[in-house]
């Protein structure tokens, strides 16, 4: 089973930390989509990949936590193994 595999967890969570990039000015955030649709002065739109949405408001939102990411990384590769 490949998704025991701990290289795989490894390089997944290395890869999150390299776009996240938490220690520089610029980088992307994982946030919970849950807290942006539950808000009603978003549109409730999907912004496709590469796209914007401009808003000037005060946001609150819930960053992925350490616990988070290694329980998404364990169904990702589940499901990646049964894929295969």
């Amino acid at each position: 089973m490949l998704a025991n595999n701990p290289i795989y967890h490894k390089m997944l969570s290395d890869f999150i930390s390299h776009i996240e990039r938490r220690e520089h000015g610029s980088g992307w955030m994982i946030i919970d989509k849950g807290l942006f649709r539950d808000n009603s002065s978003f549109c409730k739109k999907d912004v496709k990949r590469g796209g914007e949405i401009v808003l000037n408001l005060f946001a609150k939102w819930k960053s992925m936590s350490d616990k988070d990411l290694e329980y998404e990384i364990d169904m990702f590769l589940k499901g990646w193994d049964e894929k295969r």
